[in-house]
């Protein structure tokens, strides 16, 4: 249940912050009271950040503590996880002004605990969103080795 609420949570910052620069261009019916507004905006999406980093820390610890990692590799398409991941970070990089481009296979079918590498393609592009300056281009590919074994 706690994973399937972490992408929400991406998603609802997304759109805070975009109503946060709406707000700052003067648009929109919270122009009135612009001080309180903008800071209340930005105290929400301080503590959704804190709270989408409390949720991973959850999902990890009870991984953890469970001490039972039963969850066998299944088929699963890398390039399909990769784009939820990328159509995510599109919508999250209008709020910083940074593009975001992919190059990969229409689809790359492998044995996989998807969750996990969900989770490893979504911190890792998050990442590179917050370090990324506006106006930029964080570029992302998805490419199969020479022999054709392995995803780069």
């Amino acid at each position: 249940m706690i994973a399937s609420q972490r992408r929400p949570v991406s998603r609802r910052l997304a759109r805070i912050a975009l109503a946060a620069r709406a707000h700052g261009s003067g648009r929109g019916p919270c122009a009135a009271e612009p001080e309180a507004i903008e800071a209340s905006l930005e105290r929400i999406e301080r503590e959704s950040r804190r709270l989408d980093a409390l949720v991973g820390e959850v999902l990890t610890l009870a991984r953890l503590d469970s001490g039972v990692d039963d969850e066998a590799p299944q088929p699963t398409d890398l390039a399909a996880l990769l784009a939820t991941v990328v159509d995510d970070a599109r919508f999250e990089g209008e709020t910083t002004g940074v593009a975001v481009s992919c190059v990969a296979p229409e689809t790359l079918p492998m044995r996989a605990r998807a969750d996990d590498l969900l989770r490893v393609f979504d911190n890792v592009v998050r990442n590179a969103l917050r370090f990324a300056p506006a106006g930029s281009t964080v570029d992302i590919a998805l490419k199969v080795s020479a022999d054709g074994n392995a995803p780069l």
